[in-house]
């Protein structure tokens, strides 16, 4: 399975593909390395997230696009 974020500072949509006709949609709020820590993005992820995906443990790429990101 793959996980796909499209990540903004208001919101982030969550798609998770098991396969081509089966595609699972979660939205939690927005997720920003500038303006969050590492505790904050965790404990969104667990209560927003995780909750909504009962197959998360069988993901195998995580592919996050969105603010923050650089090199």
């Amino acid at each position: 399975m793959i996980l796909i974020a499209d990540s903004g500072a208001t919101k982030t949509d969550w798609r998770l593909v098991k396969n081509a006709q089966d595609i699972s949609a979660v939205h939690t709020a927005g997720i920003s390395p500038y303006y969050q820590d590492t505790p904050a993005i965790k404990l969104a992820l667990e209560t927003q997230l995780i909750p909504y995906l009962p197959d998360y443990q069988l993901v195998e790429k995580i592919f996050y696009y969105g603010t923050g990101c650089s090199i």
